[in-house]
């Protein structure tokens, strides 16, 4: 599990982040009940956001991590498209302005294995809490292996999801190991969400 600690420019709010993977999951087919269920979690007051994700899709814990930062900032700037922290981190991670696109792109499926969880909180050890809830929900495994593009079929799934060409990683490869592509998928993705950042501010 990774946490990130963010605070507005007064220092005066602090929120904790927390991302992990959850291999071997089951999903099924009535995911509306599980999101139902999940937002219980939110109704405590420490709590801000609980978002779940496909994980074949997510660009290491950067991709959530630098999502949600954007979203903490639009809320604060009221630059947000949607109405929770939770939605509008789908957003930003999908780099789509539309839910159900983004949804689509990057949301939990019935046929998901491995999920990305992510957790924000003024509390850390209220994200553990949550985190190991929702891995129970979903019969899984707390992994964060899981978050990594180590296999090809993954590479394959999040350049077509994004639509980043061959010859876009190709540009910013220094080298032909696994970590670099997977470091070179990560940049690209990140660039997507950062274009859409900027748009929304003009």
């Amino acid at each position: 599990m990774t946490f990130r600690t963010y605070t507005d420019e007064k220092g005066s709010r602090l929120h904790h982040i927390g991302i992990c993977g959850i291999k071997g999951c089951t999903v099924g087919n009535d995911i509306n009940n599980l999101f139902d269920r999940l937002k219980t979690f939110d109704k405590d007051q420490t709590v801000l956001a609980v978002q779940l994700f496909d994980s074949d899709t997510i660009a290491t814990h950067l991709h959530l991590l630098v999502s949600a930062l954007y979203a903490l900032h639009a809320f604060k700037t009221s630059k947000n498209i949607s109405n929770t922290i939770g939605t509008e981190i789908l957003l930003y991670a999908s780099a789509q302005r539309q839910i159900i696109d983004a949804i689509r792109k990057i949301g939990l499926k019935p046929t998901s294995r491995n999920v990305a969880a992510i957790v924000i909180s003024s509390k850390e050890e209220r994200i553990i809490q949550i985190m190991r809830r929702v891995t129970l929900e979903l019969a899984g495994q707390m992994d964060d292996n899981v978050l990594n593009i180590d296999e090809p079929e993954k590479s394959e799934t999040i350049e077509r999801v994004f639509g980043i060409s061959r010859e876009e990683l190709k540009s910013t490869q220094t080298r032909t190991d696994r970590k670099d592509l997977e470091w070179s998928i990560t940049k690209r993705v990140l660039s997507r969400i950062s274009i859409m950042a900027i748009s929304k501010r003009e």
